[in-house]
């Protein structure tokens, strides 16, 4: 069975929505905890379960990002800004990240890369202790929201979890959370950790959510057949994944982890821009029905449908081309 998992946003945040997406084909609705805060995960959680369909959760994990902007969205080259916790009581200009581990893993002149390098910034000074930085901006740009931020030539190690995303876990997992999809996962390590907190709630195996493992990163592609053997499913994101390996060798990695899921009997499900054009067109491209054929014949066991389930202008639609594909021509294959 092929499964279509979607990701819930404006666009798709409505019972009858919802409820014709299911009828569609969707098998998952799934919550990016990137995106949220508790007053929404709060009412995304009341309309999924209004709706009736299975919901899950997507982890901030491992991953640098945004979580707070003070001042100016736009920040000038050769200004200077603080980088602080969103825990810390730092009210200056500046940006509050969600890891408060990354103060102690850095060091004056690394070069800090927001959103694919869209704004540039280099370490002044550091004080670990209290959780701050300051920097100076080399690249002008604007910063926006749950960007993501990576050090430039340099490995940090972070929580696999945000203190955010054990709040939503602890909130929702007594509630039939069908899948917890764990992002930017490094290693097995991680896996058996999640497992630790799941039993500590004390769940029947009926109502223990699966745990989907995010391959985002180079070390997760490291270590990927360990993550692949503990887990119940493996997600590829092809656009983090991009951040850390050269997007020419995205198709390349994509048909290597596919092949160790195969091997190894792990289902494994495939995300970013798998119907982009659908964000704002009625019809897929010939380009996006040509990929879903290959990632489909290479043994992709479903698709995650993100920015067009959740902003896109057809989350329906969307869902209907792909469950179409796979009834349709899969089915024949």
């Amino acid at each position: 069975m092929h499964e279509i998992v979607t990701t819930v946003g404006p666009s798709s945040l409505n019972v009858g929505t919802l409820q014709r997406m299911s009828s569609e084909g969707a098998t998952d609705f799934r919550i990016n905890l990137s995106h949220s805060n508790s007053d929404s995960l709060q009412h995304y959680s009341e309309v999924l379960r209004s709706a009736s369909v299975p919901f899950s959760l997507d982890t901030q994990g491992a991953q640098l990002r945004i979580e707070k902007i003070i001042g100016s969205n736009f920040l000038v080259e050769g200004s200077e800004l603080d980088i602080f916790s969103i825990a810390s009581p730092f009210e200056s200009d500046g940006i509050g990240i969600n890891h408060s581990e990354f103060f102690s893993q850095i060091d004056v002149g690394d070069v800090l890369k927001i959103d694919f390098g869209g704004v540039v910034v280099s370490i002044l000074s550091v004080n670990s202790s209290e959780c701050h930085a300051r920097a100076k901006v080399l690249k002008s740009g604007n910063i926006v929201l749950n960007r993501a931020i990576d050090i430039q030539g340099k490995s940090i190690l972070l929580n696999y979890l945000t203190e955010f995303d054990e709040y939503a876990i602890g909130k929702y997992v007594e509630s039939g959370l069908k899948s917890i999809y764990l992002s930017f996962a490094s290693s097995q390590h991680d896996i058996t950790r999640l497992n630790a907190l799941l039993d500590s709630y004390q769940l029947d195996a009926s109502s223990r959510p699966r745990i989907i493992a995010k391959i985002e990163s180079r070390i997760g592609l490291l270590n990927l057949r360990d993550i692949a053997s503990s887990v119940d499913g493996i997600l590829i994101d092809r656009g983090d994944l991009s951040r850390e390996i050269s997007i020419s060798r995205i198709p390349l990695a994509t048909k290597a982890i596919l092949d160790v899921c195969k091997n190894i009997g792990t289902p494994c499900f495939v995300a970013t821009n798998i119907l982009d054009s659908m964000m704002t067109s009625d019809l897929p491209s010939r380009a996006e029905i040509s990929d879903l054929f290959n990632l489909f014949n290479s043994g992709s066991s479903g698709i995650v449908l993100a920015a067009e389930a959740a902003i896109g202008r057809n989350p329906i639609s969307s869902v209907q081309v792909v469950n179409q594909f796979i009834t349709g021509c899969m089915s024949s294959y």
